[in-house]
């Protein structure tokens, strides 16, 4: 299980992450690639795990992107259970 998967036990499938609304819709894994799907009130996402990328503050931290067409709608990180909005 990986971060995302517990943070969504724990608080939901809602996710805001700057003044974005993404509801999680599902995960597909295998070894350390992670693709989750979210949604909003007018399209489908497709979210990212970054494994390579990381956070000097919070070692550990599971890095996520997601994108629609050819942009980064939103960037985010899991650790100890937070959510931390990235920019």
């Amino acid at each position: 299980m990986n971060q995302l998967q517990a943070y969504v036990e724990a608080h939901g499938p809602h996710l805001t992450v700057d003044g974005r609304q993404l509801t999680f819709c599902g995960l597909s894994s295998d070894a350390d690639l992670a693709v989750a799907t979210f949604t909003t009130s007018r399209a489908s996402y497709t979210a990212v795990m970054c494994p390579l990328a990381t956070l000097h503050q919070r070692p550990g931290a599971e890095v996520w992107a997601v994108v629609g067409g050819r942009r980064t709608i939103a960037k985010f990180a899991l650790h100890a259970g937070e959510l931390v909005p990235l920019r």
